[in-house]
């Protein structure tokens, strides 16, 4: 990761989070032991003012790892019991509830619940003792009920069944994603770096390889998952998963064979699961071998599974694009700078046009002459404030971003550091904020129609926008409510151009749903 701090517990000295950029930092120094699960207790005195934040380990330091089925792997949800005696926490990637001693820090108890538990609810007796919990296993889609009237041994004595349309195969694929499993020390999954496919915004070095004229691996930013369709190949440095072939950052001035197959998208995702799992997610001596003969853990239908998941990792809707679907000019000023007039660079003999290697559509592209270097997916920067490839400007000891940081990580200003601030190419921003990432500007939209909007501008331009979108397929328009008589109304609009109720008795047209809604 980024930063260093060292703790020194029992005569040892631990790297918290294994610091990059240095030759002393990479996987083998980590250990298997890329995160720390623990729970952060932080005391306010009586001026309610914080103290210095207290952890409580919930797993052995290293170089001691736990147990087989001791790791207690991403702690997410965390509730107290009333009478303040006990912590009851979900370990999402472990597939575990346990409980927590409120006073000593010591694990009391521990649970199998169902797949990615990420919500609790508790029940409690009187004088405010544990009775129940409530889990939300949020991957399995199913609510387990736990008694924990004996908070050293909890029990699950039901499982509810969810209502769940994923497809099973994307399902076992997020499984394998968000498990601890997938990782040596069961102690961290994939999803620990890329969480719900996003980025973790840290800096690692990795088992990637030494760059064409240096002599160490370089440090990396963790990119996101989100879109990784059509994006290959991947990682900064365009080696995992190539289907081209052709230069990267290991071989600049030569060529290497392609490693997947051109135009099956699986095939390039495995290779890119394969050496994660062989190499992030293993220890640097891992000699576990799966049932394809391949080192790492995770079978090899788990990680087809994964494959297939990987793939449907969507990019949230864009931020700003207008409903209509239509581009501000400002939006349009800045497709115009990023991908044919370029950023006036005064140290530069012409203009630094960013899109010759984040190209369209997706901002990506492979074998950049020169440095091998292959641009990973500019789409939703505004969700990103470590940037480049280093995170080179994201440095607290350079004044004008730590101004930046403590004012809240503005993604805006830290990105117009890309371009040193040049006010001309600050355009390029409303294109970040509007492009498309697969959305219509309509999608998750709402009109209220009521007596007193059903005249509004707003209303008047904003439905009929919702009405072409759907007409092209781009959303499913509905219309939940009620009548002055408080019957409950349920329509859709079809591709007739009409709304029309469940029971098909009902077919209004556009102006006939509004006078409806003004004669109340």
């Amino acid at each position: 990761m980024h930063r260093l701090r060292q703790t020194v517990k029992n005569g040892w000295q631990y790297d918290v989070n294994g610091r990059a950029g240095t030759k002393k930092h990479d996987l083998s120094q980590l250990q298997n032991r890329a995160f720390l699960n623990r729970i952060t207790r932080v005391p306010f005195g009586s001026d309610n003012k914080a103290a210095a934040p207290e952890f409580i380990e919930l797993e052995p330091l290293p170089p001691q790892h736990p147990g087989p089925g001791q790791a207690l792997a991403t702690p997410f949800a965390i509730e107290i019991s009333q009478d303040d005696s006990t912590l009851v926490v979900s370990a999402a990637a472990s597939d575990k509830l346990f409980t927590v001693d409120a006073k000593n820090g010591d694990v009391l108890g521990r649970i199998d619940v169902d797949v990615i538990p990420r919500g609790i609810a508790l029940q409690h007796q009187s004088e405010g003792r544990l009775a129940a919990a409530w889990v939300l296993n949020a991957v399995a889609n199913t609510v387990s009920l736990v008694d924990l009237s004996d908070r050293i041994a909890p029990r699950v004595t039901a499982t509810v069944m969810l209502n769940d349309p994923t497809h099973p195969a994307v399902k076992r694929g997020r499984m394998a994603f968000e498990t601890a499993a997938a990782s040596s020390t069961g102690t961290f999954s994939c999803a620990s770096c890329h969480p719900d496919g996003h980025t973790d915004q840290l800096l690692w070095v990795l088992k990637t390889p030494i760059v064409t004229g240096g002599n160490q691996i370089m440090p990396r930013s963790t990119m996101p998952v989100r879109g990784l369709r059509d994006t290959e190949p991947y990682h900064w440095d365009g080696v995992p998963g190539d289907p081209y072939g052709g230069n990267n950052s290991a071989h600049i001035y030569t060529s290497v064979e392609a490693n997947s197959v051109k135009g099956d998208p699986v095939s390039s995702i495995r290779h890119l699961i394969d050496g994660g799992l062989a190499s992030t997610m293993a220890l640097s001596d891992e000699s576990f071998i799966n049932d394809e003969k391949k080192v790492g853990r995770l079978s090899a239908a788990q990680r087809d599974d994964m494959a297939k998941y990987l793939l449907t990792v969507p990019f949230p809707p864009a931020q700003r694009r207008p409903y209509t679907s239509e581009v501000t000019q400002r939006a349009r000023d800045g497709f115009q700078l990023f991908h044919i007039d370029g950023d006036n660079d005064p140290s530069k003999p012409k203009p630094n046009v960013c899109g010759d290697c984040h190209r369209m559509p997706h901002l990506v592209s492979t074998n950049t002459p020169g440095t091998g270097m292959d641009a990973p997916t500019w789409r939703g920067a505004y969700d990103r404030f470590l940037i480049l490839p280093q995170g080179r400007l994201n440095i607290v000891e350079f004044p004008f971003y730590r101004e930046v940081a403590e004012r809240g990580q503005s993604e805006e200003e830290i990105w117009r550091f890309s371009w040193a601030g040049r006010e001309r190419f600050n355009p390029v921003w409303d294109m970040v904020l509007e492009m498309s990432t697969g959305y219509s500007g309509a999608f998750a939209r709402q009109v209220t129609l009521s007596k007193e909007t059903v005249a509004d501008k707003l209303t008047l331009d904003l439905l009929p926008a919702l009405e072409a979108a759907a007409l092209e397929g781009a959303v499913v328009l509905e219309g939940h409510g009620v009548t002055d008589s408080s019957a409950p109304v349920y329509l859709q609009f079809g591709p007739d151009a009409r709304y029309h109720n469940k029971a098909g008795d009902v077919s209004l047209s556009h102006e006939e749903l509004l006078q409806e809604v003004a004669a109340g």
